[in-house]
């Protein structure tokens, strides 16, 4: 009995070991817009920036336009919390803006603009979240394993 549990438990804690390290070596896909929000308080009003020529620019988007309408798919692709978004190429953003008092509709879709890079940024932070990761993962299979 002590060596299936003693199999079951490496085993296991090599399938979430390597789950897991793919994970976080691994480089998400951008969708670039050319929007960016205005910085403000908190739930304030959606003024953007449009970068000229980006897909948003050539949609008719221009930079002080108050977007809404947007879905909270549409959302997450124009304002991504984390700095980089996973939609990619050829997703179509709906929403709305106001311009001098007007609302407007749009449609567009953004390009693919290869990768991010890491999701941690670089190579040492990414080696030592998996160095900590597998201490513990480690001391939770001894632990298992040491168990009378």
């Amino acid at each position: 009995m002590t060596a299936l549990r003693g199999f079951l438990t490496v085993g296991l804690s090599v399938v979430v070991f390597a789950s897991v390290a793919s994970l976080i070596f691994r480089t998400p896909p951008i969708a670039y817009t050319g929007v960016a929000r205005v910085p403000g308080p908190p739930f304030s009003r959606n003024i953007i920036t449009v970068a000229t020529g980006s897909p948003a620019y050539r949609a008719g988007l221009r930079s002080g336009d108050v977007v809404a309408c947007l879905s909270s798919h549409d959302k997450e692709l124009l304002f991504p919390r984390f700095g980089f978004n996973a939609y990619g190429e050829g997703t179509v953003v709906r929403g709305c803006v106001m311009r001098s008092g007007n609302w407007r509709s749009f449609s567009f879709a953004p390009q693919g603009r290869g990768s991010t890079g890491m999701l941690y940024y670089n190579i040492p932070g990414t080696l030592l979240r998996l160095a900590i990761y597998l201490v513990f993962l480690i001391t939770g299979v001894a632990l298992v394993l040491a168990r009378p």
